[in-house]
């Protein structure tokens, strides 16, 4: 199983119970697919950049979920036969998305204690300058002071 994200407009003369449908039906073809979803961002409606099929609004939702590496044909056929998706976009996630429960555990940690995510110098691997090439003003620096005080830059 791979991660995808899973962007979406949708079309903003929807009404909310259809819209509720059109998203509901879009995590039925993930989970037909064989895909899990990990989270879903719904950022709502918004203004797109340009038109798109004389709309200047539209509905964006992203899924983030896990599927078959053949799954994305078929969501991608699914969308297209879809009328009310004004645009989509299904792209392989490289970072982990946590789910939703990931973060309500995470942010329930972090208030437990300050002293636990103190990290001291000590335990800072120290990096050496050995390996940095050198930076073009340095080498500026050097080819002025090369000239000597008789000769100058016009």
């Amino acid at each position: 199983m791979r991660e995808y994200e899973i962007a979406t407009i949708l079309n903003t003369e929807l009404d909310e119970a259809s819209q509720v449908a059109l998203t509901e039906s879009i995590e039925g073809w993930i989970a037909d697919s064989g895909g899990d979803i990990a989270r879903v961002d719904n950022w709502g409606r918004r203004k797109l950049a340009y038109p798109i099929r004389r709309k200047y609004e539209g509905h964006y939702v992203f899924w983030y979920a896990n599927l078959p590496p053949t799954a994305p044909a078929g969501l991608e056929r699914q969308m297209r036969l879809s009328e009310d998706v004004i645009r989509f976009m299904i792209t392989r996630s490289e970072l982990i998305v946590p789910s939703e429960e990931d973060v309500e555990n995470v942010e329930s940690v972090e208030g437990a204690s300050d002293d636990e995510s103190v990290v001291s110098v000590s335990e800072v691997p120290a990096t050496s300058t050995d390996d940095v090439p050198e930076t073009v003003d340095s080498r500026m620096s050097s080819a002025d002071s090369d000239l000597g005080e008789s000769e100058s830059v016009v």
